[in-house]
């Protein structure tokens, strides 16, 4: 490849670039932290940034997260408590450092966070999580495999997750389906995006089990407080199992 570089008056010279067969190789987990939204966990579109970071969101998700942040401002300083932090500042630089912090070759966590603010780590189930919104509760879970409906495998395995009460199943669900996908690349060696870029709430579905031993279909909209306070009611970790959606099997 080649192109003419003018100089000052004088002839044109000829620049050769020269391409090797030099491949830079990327993680799955690197490429999809660049394309994913920290709030919705999906596939980057129609993206903005704020005004404090350089960090991409999708921009419905921003603009509803930056709404809420304001009317919880708005709240505080109408009752007088005059507690004003850059709350939306520091929630974008901890997605930005999240993003960063994947790309590195020796780190230990992957953030594939919603609103959620799920992050991964990767030497075992334990999840930790950054509450998105302002006066979000935190619900703590342990996230087993349904007793009877899933296999008896490596990917069956008890989860620890410490998360927004404002996510909802269907965040549990998503999150599921991308860190087994993911796991799943990791155990074979591939590269192949496929499998993320096909996660979906709808590949597992989420249950709790009830007083009498039954295990309840939870609905995917349902926020995990209200999880929490419908079928929980006690004073300890909520106690979720998960299974693969029928139709996706």
């Amino acid at each position: 490849m080649s192109q003419a570089v003018q100089t000052n008056g004088t002839q044109p010279l000829s620049k050769t670039w020269e391409l090797n067969g030099l491949e830079i190789v990327v993680s799955p987990r690197s490429l999809h932290s660049e394309l994913m939204c920290p709030i919705c966990l999906d596939m980057l579109k129609n993206t903005m940034t704020t005004k404090e970071c350089l960090h991409r969101f999708c921009a419905d998700c921003i603009i509803t997260a930056m709404n809420r942040l304001q009317r919880g401002k708005k709240q505080q300083i109408e009752n007088g408590s005059g507690a004003e932090d850059n709350g939306d500042s520091s929630h974008c630089s901890n997605a930005s450092t999240h993003s960063n912090q994947e790309a590195g070759p020796s780190n230990k966590r992957t953030k594939t966070s919603d609103d959620s603010g799920l992050e991964l780590d990767n030497n075992n189930a334990s999840v930790a999580i950054d509450p998105v919104l302002d006066g979000a509760s935190e619900i703590e879970l342990v996230f087993r495999p349904h007793p009877t409906l899933m296999e008896k495998d490596d990917s069956a395995q008890t989860r620890h997750i410490k998360t927004s009460g404002n996510a909802t199943v269907d965040h549990l669900s998503k999150y599921l389906a991308v860190r087994l996908a993911l796991e799943e690349l990791r155990s074979k060696g591939e590269s192949n995006q496929m499998n993320l870029d096909t996660a979906s709430e709808k590949q597992y579905t989420i249950y709790i089990a009830t007083a009498s031993g039954q295990f309840t279909v939870l609905n995917g909209s349902f926020s995990l407080e209200l999880v929490s306070e419908k079928y929980w009611k006690v004073n300890k970790p909520m106690e979720l199992y998960y299974a693969p959606t029928k139709e996706h099997k």
